[in-house]
């Protein structure tokens, strides 16, 4: 089966709290139109497998059933590399906002060890305010100022499309050196990896009581964690600022001693 093989050079597309079947099985058909075969799904509120699914996967029911999913937002990207959010609003965001051809760019002239993943929001909202910090990077797809609203599967074929593109002018393409090659092939770090350095960054600035107004530490802490998902980091690099956290952890007596 096609879906079953995945191409790990492409994107994962990743839906977020989708509300309609019907939704969900025209994504998947529209993924594979331009070779987009995983499919991820958060938290989903419909049978993403129900007979009005299948119906409008048509020839695309093997992504469906080989759909992973999740509970939640942070074991869905703990795997990938970059994660790039869907929305027309960048809320003031501190992520590079792009256009869909830039991100489609983007994410196929990365190193083919990379993992990425595409999010989009749910049909009544989008992607909320949360779920956007977790992203690298912020797509927004251009409309008509006074009628801005995309169908989940639309917005998933525009995105599937301009990869797609970028995929077969860059296959035309002979010279092997535009690829870009992170760091002279240092392994780009892994988001559970990053997760794990930040949240134990905001637990030692939490209990040195860095800033005391609640709501702005956490805003504080959303952009500190956009500065470092823009950053994308390797594992070394991860390693290296863990040790400075054990470092930082120890008594000055024993930081002496050493």
């Amino acid at each position: 089966a096609i879906a079953s093989n995945f191409d790990t050079s492409m994107p994962a597309i990743i839906l977020v709290n989708p509300f309609l079947d019907q939704n969900v099985g025209s994504v998947a058909r529209t993924m594979l139109n331009f070779g987009l075969t995983e499919l991820r799904v958060v938290d989903p509120k419909c049978d993403i497998l129900s007979n009005h699914s299948r119906a409008l996967a048509a020839g695309a029911v093997d992504i469906l059933e080989n759909a992973k999913l999740f509970s939640c937002m942070k074991d869905c990207i703990s795997d990938l590399q970059i994660v790039m959010a869907t929305t027309i609003r960048p809320r003031h965001m501190t992520q590079t906002i792009v256009s869909p051809s830039r991100a489609a760019e983007t994410v196929v002239q990365r190193d083919l060890n990379l993992k990425s993943g595409i999010l989009f929001g749910t049909e009544r909202s989008g992607l909320t305010n949360e779920d956007v910090a977790m992203a690298d990077t912020i797509i927004t797809i251009p409309t008509f100022n006074h009628f801005s609203s995309l169908n989940l599967a639309q917005a998933v074929n525009i995105i599937g499309y301009e990869i797609w593109n970028a995929k077969q002018k860059l296959e035309d393409k002979t010279n092997p050196e535009i690829w870009l090659h992170p760091k002279d092939g240092e392994r780009i770090a892994h988001r559970n990896e990053l997760d794990s350095l930040l949240s134990r960054l905001e637990s030692k600035l939490t209990e040195k009581e860095y800033q005391s107004n609640q709501g702005r530490r956490v805003l504080t802490y959303r952009n500190i964690r956009n500065i470092a998902q823009r950053v994308m980091m390797t594992k070394t690099e991860i390693d290296i600022l863990q040790g400075v956290l054990s470092c930082l952890d120890k008594p000055l007596d024993e930081g002496h001693q050493n």
